[in-house]
């Protein structure tokens, strides 16, 4: 995966209330047209479920996307999609990242998917681990995280963060997570 500009991975830009430090994430900032924004997001953001609709007032609503397939549902319009590409036998996507507690050791992993109250993850050694999903607490702004001794447990937790403001510009942090097609592994350091 692409390293971050160096003076990008310190900035903090605020995502509603929350500050975002960039870190190693990709961050964009684009105009989104208002009928693309019905497309994705649905009339008054219909299409997302609560849990992912974390704040919203009449200048701004912010969205956290807590898995590849979650994000690829939903910028994926008549089988194009903005989530994902493949090229040279490698498949890229936007994805969430979570750091696990798995033995007693802290590893990082993208988040696949979700089911019920769990995230499935792929571990950057590419064991997949199921773990409780981390709870938005919206008067702190913030991720309650659930140790459970004996399993591995998500410690920290980046999701796919978009700011929507009411006149069209979007604000968009999220991470790159790449794949071999053919051994199902992750690359570390890819050109894209």
């Amino acid at each position: 995966m692409k390293k971050p500009q160096a003076h990008l991975a310190s900035m903090t830009y605020k995502f509603g209330k929350e500050r975002v430090q960039i870190k190693s994430q990709s961050f964009a900032s684009f105009q989104l047209n208002h009928l693309i924004n019905l497309c994705i997001f649905g009339k008054d953001y219909n299409l997302l479920s609560k849990s992912e609709l974390v704040y919203q007032s009449t200048r701004v609503t912010i969205i956290h996307i807590s898995s590849i397939e979650r994000v690829k549902k939903l910028l994926t319009i008549d089988g194009v999609s903005a989530a994902t590409f493949e090229e040279n036998n490698l498949s890229f996507s936007a994805s969430p990242k979570a750091y696990v507690i798995c033995d007693g050791q802290e590893i990082e992993g993208y988040v696949l998917r979700r089911r019920n109250s769990n995230l499935i993850i792929r571990t950057s050694n590419n064991d997949i681990v199921e773990c409780r999903a981390p709870k938005w607490v919206e008067n702190l702004q913030k991720y309650q995280y659930f140790i459970q001794e004996g399993r591995a447990y998500v410690k920290e937790f980046a999701p796919i963060r978009f700011l929507v403001s009411a006149h069209g510009e979007v604000k968009i942090t999220l991470y790159r997570y790449t794949v071999d097609i053919q051994s199902g592994n992750i690359v570390v350091n890819s050109s894209s």
